[in-house]
């Protein structure tokens, strides 16, 4: 009897990772995640197998640029490394990361008009001021009718994109 022979393949080992995290960020207009890759790590590596991981091209992408938390951050670019590389597959991981609002850029406060006596905050006109992203100024409390003479007052500023900044609050002078 002649024994037979025939072929088959033998396919490349999955490996997975573990240990790699997006850190959160603020609000950017972009969907970049920065990469916490110090703690990375190879699952799956067969005991005697040479295989390292290379961070050096990762990159996280959110899945989104708006703001939200626990949002899902796909990460690319890990490649195996060392003698045995060959004879593994990695599939790149996904995690999760915050996107918080940012604070907008107010250069100036705007100025307000005299009002009279009696009269509340909603008579008075903030005229001037200047913030990135576009949105307005107006008084905090409108309804607030202050005594006679000059006192600050609370001015809050609203960004018309109310999902990705923060409103900002300060003061300014107001003459009865």
């Amino acid at each position: 009897l002649i024994q037979p022979t025939t072929t088959a393949n033998i396919t490349p080992a999955a490996l997975t990772m573990a240990g790699i995290e997006a850190q959160n960020k603020v609000y950017d207009g972009t969907n970049s995640a920065t990469l916490i890759v110090s703690n990375a790590l190879l699952v799956g590596v067969l005991t005697g197998d040479t295989v390292t991981l290379d961070t050096t091209n990762a990159m996280g992408v959110f899945a989104d640029m708006n703001v939200g938390t626990g949002k899902l951050v796909t990460v690319s670019g890990l490649t195996l490394l060392g003698a045995d590389a060959a004879k593994y597959t990695l599939t790149q991981p996904t995690t999760n990361a915050d996107i918080a609002a940012a604070n907008p850029v107010v250069t100036t406060w705007p100025t307000a008009s005299a009002i009279t006596y009696g009269q509340t905050l909603a008579a008075s006109t903030l005229s001037g001021g200047s913030a990135t992203p576009a949105g307005t100024f107006a008084f905090t409390t409108p309804s607030t009718a202050p005594k006679a003479g000059t006192a600050l007052q609370s001015v809050t500023y609203r960004p018309t994109d109310t999902t990705d900044y923060n409103t900002a609050s300060s003061t300014v002078s107001v003459t009865v």
